[in-house]
Order: structure tokens, then C-alpha cells, then sequence
């Protein structure tokens, strides 16, 4: 396919996409639509065209791929008619931010992308970085990804809700002193070695089948990572090795976690990562936000 064809074909697949995530009417006005599937096709147009010729068609069928995750999204959403009765409070953590060779979006900008949100959401600013969204929704889960969808094309992302958020740190800290670390941020130890560890916890897009919540859900220990316990079925407590150069926590962890649940033909849209301190930072967000109406 040529350049010339890319454009027209893809942004008919984009608005495709678009229309399978828009549950309602009012999630999105019609500049809003149109906006966001130029923006998807123009991000999709670079990155076929950075790829070599030779592998373009393998970037094809990726894309490809995601726009039938859309069309997943918008069966599961038909059959979640239920409303929450009260907001739910979640945390949106969008994948490659502001990092080496990732997507730059200020605190600024994620506040325009999230103006004017339709009924039943509600923003509620960032923490640590622009990637750390603070949200609440009176919908369900699935209609709040639809929503990240079209406010952030091409971007990946994790929603987690505050509950989740916060057993997955309780427990966590229940293996603070086994694992030799202090009850306080930034959770940081020495080895015998003098090597520096972090502790930190991978999330992931969708729950993991039970088979996966125990051992078998952890990868095998690297040179820079080792995975310590699954957390309420979507979420992995690791330790990453520090020092000079900085090992990323994307690079080091989510990649070994990926690989193990890919084994198992368990195929997740997106893991993030983040240190626990980053993580205390949003708990104590969702506290400060108080109640929600």
C-alpha cells in the first residue's frame, strides 16, 4: 500500500474503531471524533512508515489487531447495562510517558485531552507525572477504557480502581520486612553485594485466569529483576535493580512478566509499571479527594 492510500484507508478503519467505543452519544462530540481519529491514524501513518519495509506487514496486522480488541470492548460493554450506584474512583496509568523513545504529554495537555468529559466522569488531575491519571466514573470500567480511548489514540493504559489499587499495596507492604525493606518510601534496599533494589508492581490490562494467581504467575528471576507475588489477579509485586545507567522498570519487568503469560496464551493489551511510592502517592490522592458525588 502506498503512502497516498494509507491515510484514507486507515482513518475509515479508525472511525470504525471509534464508533465501536462510542457507547453513548454524549461520550463525545463530532469534532471530538473526528479529532481523535486523525490523530490515531496520523500516529498509526509514523509508525508503519518508521518500520522497514520488510516488517511492515507484521505493524499492519497490529493495528489490525487493536481495532478488533475495539470491537471486544464494545460487546462487552452492551452487556454491562448496570450503573454504579455512587462514583468509583480509578487510576489511569498510561504506558511510555514522558520516558526515552516514549510519548511526551505535559500535565497541561493531559488536562485539555480531559475538558469537557461527558456525564458520569469525572477528571480529577495527575500525580508524580503526567502518566498517573486520578478519574471517577459512575459507568462501568469498559465504558471508562472507551472513553481513554478516544481522549488518547494510540496510547495504551492501565485502569485500576481505588480498591484494587489499594489491597495490591497493603499486601505488598505485608512483605516489606521478609524481603529486608524499611515501612517507608522510596522502598530501597542494599543486597550483600552493595547492589541497590526497588520494589515496585507491574500491572496488567485484564484479571489472570486463577491458574495464574499463585507461582505459576512468576516470572524467572534476571539479572535486573525478580517477580516476588501476584496481587489480586492483575497486578505482579517485583523488585528491580537500580544503579548507574537507570534500568527503566518497563524494560526490566514487564517484559519477563509478558513473556511467562504468553507462554500460558495469555495476551494482555498493555502492562505498566511503577514504584511503590509512586503508588502511595495516588492512594493518598484518592484520600484527599475525598467524597464524590
Amino acid at each position: 500500500m502506498r503512502d497516498d492510500e494509507i491515510q484514507p484507508a486507515m482513518r475509515s478503519l479508525a472511525l470504525t474503531a471509534m464508533i465501536c467505543l462510542q457507547l453513548d452519544a454524549d461520550l463525545l462530540d463530532d469534532e471530538q471524533f473526528f479529532r481523535s481519529a486523525d490523530s490515531w491514524v496520523e500516529s498509526i501513518r509514523q509508525k508503519w512508515m518508521a518500520v522497514p519495509e520488510s516488517h511492515r506487514t507484521e505493524a499492519v496486522m497490529h493495528s489490525v489487531r487493536e481495532l478488533l480488541l475495539a470491537d471486544a470492548w464494545m460487546y462487552r460493554a452492551l452487556s454491562e447495562t448496570q450503573q454504579a450506584s455512587r462514583p468509583t474512583r480509578y487510576a489511569a496509568f498510561l504506558y511510555g510517558i514522558n520516558i526515552p523513545n516514549g510519548t511526551f504529554l505535559s500535565t497541561a495537555e493531559i488536562a485539555r485531552r480531559m475538558e469537557r468529559l461527558p456525564r458520569g466522569f469525572g477528571f480529577h488531575g495527575t500525580v508524580a507525572t503526567s502518566g498517573n491519571l486520578i478519574l471517577s466514573s459512575s459507568r462501568s470500567e469498559v465504558q471508562l477504557r472507551s472513553l481513554l480511548a478516544l481522549r488518547f489514540p494510540g496510547i495504551r493504559y492501565v485502569i485500576v480502581n481505588s480498591e484494587e489499587l489499594r489491597g495490591a499495596i497493603d499486601t505488598s507492604k505485608r512483605r516489606l520486612s521478609e524481603l529486608g525493606y524499611r515501612d517507608v518510601s522510596p522502598y530501597r534496599r542494599q543486597d550483600q553485594n552493595d547492589d541497590e533494589w526497588e520494589l515496585g508492581i507491574v500491572l496488567c490490562f485484564e484479571p489472570l485466569p486463577e491458574n495464574l494467581n499463585g507461582p505459576a504467575g512468576l516470572f524467572e528471576p534476571t539479572r535486573n529483576a525478580v517477580a516476588r507475588e501476584v496481587l489480586n489477579n492483575r497486578s505482579l509485586l517485583v523488585e528491580k535493580r537500580g544503579g548507574r545507567p537507570r534500568i527503566t522498570w518497563g524494560d526490566s519487568v514487564n517484559g519477563p512478566w509478558r513473556r511467562l503469560l504468553e507462554r500460558h496464551q495469555i495476551n494482555q493489551w498493555c502492562f505498566t509499571s511503577r514504584s511503590m511510592g509512586t503508588l502511595e502517592k495516588v492512594l493518598r490522592r484518592f484520600d484527599d479527594l475525598g467524597e464524590i458525588t
